[in-house]
């Protein structure tokens, strides 16, 4: 017999009884689960001596040597360009230089807390992903605010649909980090060439060398937080994007939150029709023309007319295809629907096209001063109808051939 305390009195406690199982067969395989300590291979840095000789440490040298050399003109070449680029934003209207990062997640926090909170692992995350817009009107800080943890391109779109609300840019110029699952992959391009044809303006996304994408975002994202500590400290609890923004609210710099639909609401990006070559390698994605976007190796910001896709630094172009909208159902017996005439394509000889041109019609000069090459393409506003009102839009491949 087992005897056990409780209730400071002594209970006695059949030691005989068992769990009862239903008979089954001896031998037959099943499966559970059940806690062990297992054992886990894992790679970890660290510095060790090696041994070898003086030919092959000279050898590791120049080696080492040669790409650092390039990751220290990687990083020259950059902060200049960004230096340019501000300094051109703050001295012409309608020229915007957005730096923008992802700032560590901040764990939410209560003004009092247990044993298993304060040591445990059940902390939400909020997101946080600021940013400084330099522009002739001075300087503003930002920074969205979101109990989602997604840090993909559609959530990037979605945190920049409110830092360019109520701006109207003519150009526009986004700096950051490199980080392949955020900023550089070619979902974000695509994202990019959306952006540049929702707001009709030029677009740049300059990534800074790696390990120095650090700036004024980073120094946002810490006294925002320090905020919400200190507001911890007062008795206050941040346990959501809300009270994080609401702890905040005596900040002078603009903070808005982003949901989870805001997130999902973002349609699919455009696709890219060509595979961007040596993605790693670019540092600057140029758009002039939504329907393509120039790749270069460093960041450039020449004469924006004459050079869009200069050569100087290993540029290379590729084709953006938009999704095709949709076309609305018009199988239907109603009188009002007007009867839709399709006609083929012809080709006609040079006589014949400039026969053909009614005597009245007004030209307008081409938007863009590229060239017109072959494989160039080409988009085509015509107004029609009684009073001009009616548009037609035809989008067109140049063909030489």
């Amino acid at each position: 017999m087992i005897k056990k305390a409780k209730d400071h009195k002594m209970v006695e406690i059949c030691s005989d009884s068992q769990v009862a199982f239903k008979d089954f067969p001896p031998g037959d395989s099943v499966s559970w689960q059940q806690w062990e300590v297992v054992k886990k291979v894992v790679r970890i840095p660290r510095l060790v001596e090696v041994s070898g000789t003086k030919e092959a440490l000279s050898s590791a040298i120049r080696s080492k040597m040669d790409s650092y050399s390039e990751h220290r003109e990687k990083i020259s070449t950059q902060f200049e360009a960004y230096r340019a680029c501000r300094e051109r934003a703050l001295t012409q209207e309608g020229v915007l230089h957005v730096h923008i990062d992802f700032s560590e997640n901040y764990s939410s926090k209560y003004d009092e807390e247990i044993q298993s909170v304060h040591f445990g692992a059940g902390r939400n995350q909020i997101t946080l992903h600021t940013g400084v817009i330099y522009s002739a009107k001075g300087t503003e800080s930002f920074a969205s605010v979101s109990d989602s943890l997604e840090h993909g391109p559609r959530a990037i779109s979605a945190h920049l649909k409110g830092v360019l609300k109520a701006k109207n840019p003519k150009e526009l110029h986004f700096w950051s980090d490199g980080p392949t699952a955020q900023y550089r992959n070619a979902k974000n391009f695509g994202y990019a060439a959306a952006m540049a044809k929702e707001h009709g303006c030029s677009v740049t996304w300059n990534l800074l060398a790696p390990g120095h994408g650090k700036g004024a975002a980073d120094g946002i994202g810490g006294a925002i937080k320090r905020n919400a500590d200190d507001a911890v400290a007062r008795g206050k609890s941040v346990l959501s994007a809300t009270d994080f923004i609401r702890v905040n609210s005596g900040s002078k710099l603009r903070m808005w939150e982003v949901t989870a639909d805001d997130i999902s609401e973002i349609p699919d990006p455009p696709r890219l029709r060509q595979k961007v070559k040596a993605t790693m390698k670019q540092f600057q994605l140029v758009i002039i023309d939504p329907e393509a976007i120039g790749f270069r190796q460093r960041s450039c910001f020449g004469d924006r007319d004459d050079c869009p896709f200069c050569d100087c630094v290993s540029s290379q172009a590729v084709a953006v295809e938009f999704p095709q909208p949709e076309v609305a159902d018009l199988s239907s017996d109603d009188d009002t629907l007007k009867e839709l005439c399709l006609c083929p394509t012809t080709q006609s000889s040079d006589d014949d096209a400039e026969a053909s041109v009614e005597e009245g019609v007004e030209m307008i000069e081409p938007s863009s001063t590229s060239p017109i090459k072959n494989g160039s393409f080409v988009l085509v506003r015509v107004l029609g109808g009684g009073r001009k009102k009616t548009e037609f839009r035809y989008a067109c491949i140049v063909d030489e051939g």
